[in-house]
């Protein structure tokens, strides 16, 4: 009983796990293998240097032709021994070895824990600088298109100020896709995944975070989710008519440095031509 005890409750903080899902995707010219890796919340012992250089480590041995990052670098509990610079977090990131490159947005944790951008309203935030430094492009609001000719867009927040009335979002869609040839798919990175429903079918597949797959699930349900949560989009997998959504589980904590149930999580998506 104790040994069953701590393999659910004590063992996934330490623990890494890889989740795999195969999608098929209409108007890719070939198949790639995405890795996304979501939802850090750095800061020693629980997410220090040598466990994000082992997550390096496991993706470059996954042979990922993508590498995503979907948000919320900064932490999100107060529980920690000791800080990690957001600067040695992205030097450690640029070890991520992808043909087409590694990319990121930024998280609701990544502005609230950013007080002058959230006093202003604006970025660029620190971690996105830290991450530019390091030479991992943030797609705020904006798309590329990478050598295989995939489009691949970002978004801001949706949650990313802190207002009297609410939480007010950064986020602009039509921006992000503003540059985006009529027809031809896209993939978006967006932290929270509430914008699913309201996206076209032109965005063929979107990867987010957030959730933490509820950090804690007892039956297989999650009985706390992030403020403003959406619960049909909690974990996983899903299809909305042409449209393909995958939650990464994520790899940190917030609030409490505690996952019950749900381990950490490095996601692989390997998309094929449809």
């Amino acid at each position: 009983m104790l040994k069953r005890f701590f393999e659910y409750a004590i063992a996934p903080q330490y623990q890494i796990r890889t989740c795999t899902y195969a999608l098929k995707i209409p108007g890719l010219l070939a198949g790639m293998r995405i890795v996304a890796l979501s939802d850090f919340h750095i800061g020693r012992p629980w997410m220090g240097e040598h466990r994000l250089a082992r997550i390096v480590d496991m993706t470059n041995a996954l042979s990922p032709d993508l590498c995503v990052l979907p948000g919320d670098f900064e932490r999100a509990h107060k529980f920690n021994t000791g800080a990690v610079s957001l600067s040695a977090m992205a030097q450690i990131f640029a070890g991520l070895h992808a043909p087409l490159g590694c990319f990121a947005v930024t998280g609701n944790h990544d502005w609230w824990e950013d007080k002058e951008a959230q006093a202003r309203g604006r970025g660029p935030l620190r971690v996105e600088t830290a991450l530019e430094n390091a030479g991992i492009p943030v797609l705020e609001n904006r798309a590329v298109r990478l050598d295989n000719n995939v489009w691949l867009a970002g978004i801001g927040s949706q949650q990313a100020l802190k207002r009297s009335n609410g939480r007010q979002g950064v986020h602009d869609v039509p921006a992000a896709l503003a540059d985006v040839p009529k027809g031809e798919p896209v993939i978006l990175l967006a932290h929270e995944p509430e914008i699913f429903p309201s996206l076209s079918d032109q965005v063929a597949l979107t990867i987010s975070g957030h959730t933490h797959a509820g950090q804690i699930r007892l039956f297989n349900r999650a009985p706390v989710l992030p403020y403003g949560s959406d619960r049909r989009y909690v974990y996983g997998h899903y299809e909305l008519g042409a449209k393909q959504l995958v939650i990464s589980a994520g790899l940190g904590c917030s609030g409490l440095p505690l996952r019950l149930g749900v381990i950490p999580e490095i996601t692989v998506i390997d998309v094929q031509p449809q």
